[in-house]
């Protein structure tokens, strides 16, 4: 799957990488330029759970999209990076495209497994990534949905 996105990605330009993640830096993934020409988005495959995953590599396609070129963007779990106007852009850019227009109004009051993969399905997306943004914005408690995660974390070694 991440050769895959790898040789996507290098069809248009990007340079796509797997690194590893900092021990005491809890990065999930960055998105640099290389001579201001070359974007390059780093992911460290942290947590190792689609929801994590997905929506990271499309949070750094938000950067490279709509940042100004030469810029270093990281994402990393603190609240005022969070908070940035060029996170915010990226985040609204992932969630747009994940999602559509209508963002989590579907999820709404969704608790039951069964439901939420079923709406996420409809919606061609991955259950995990739905829980996992569900999570974030404190619609669903982090007790539930925990088993519609996919585990990635062996794709991200060897």
């Amino acid at each position: 799957m991440l050769r895959d996105i790898a040789n996507m990605l290098a069809d248009v330009g990007v340079v796509f990488m797997v690194v590893e993640p900092p021990k005491r830096f809890l990065l999930l993934g960055m998105t640099r330029w290389i001579d201001k020409r070359v974007p390059v988005i780093q992911q460290t495959g942290r947590w190792g759970r689609d929801g994590f995953v997905i929506w990271t590599l499309f949070h750094e396609l938000g950067h490279v999209l709509g940042d100004p070129r030469g810029e270093m963007h990281l994402e990393y779990s603190t609240e005022k990076k969070r908070n940035s106007a060029a996170e915010q852009k990226a985040n609204a850019f992932a969630m747009e495209v994940l999602f559509g227009k209508d963002g989590l109004a579907h999820f709404r009051g969704l608790t039951r497994d069964r439901e939420i993969a079923s709406t996420a399905r409809d919606l061609g997306i991955a259950p995990g990534v739905a829980v996992h943004q569900m999570h974030r914005k404190r619609m669903l408690e982090y007790k539930y949905g925990n088993r519609l995660f996919e585990d990635l974390s062996g794709t991200f070694t060897g």
